[in-house]
């Protein structure tokens, strides 16, 4: 997807049912960038990591 056309950046989310563990720093989470129909926007789902997700830190 080019960004040059960008004009909407959508983030959603569902409840995430997070337990005491997560909660503690440093939190992570992951997301998901969803197709879109249209050049002038991006949807972006954030979601719980799945177990053997990995996570790239800067």
């Amino acid at each position: 997807m080019s960004t040059k056309k960008l004009e909407v950046i959508k983030v959603v989310t569902n409840k995430l049912d997070l337990d005491i563990k997560q909660l503690q720093s440093p939190r992570r989470h992951c997301c998901d960038v969803l197709p879109s129909s249209t050049g002038d926007m991006m949807e972006v789902a954030i979601r719980e990591c799945k177990d053997d997700e990995l996570i790239y830190m800067h």
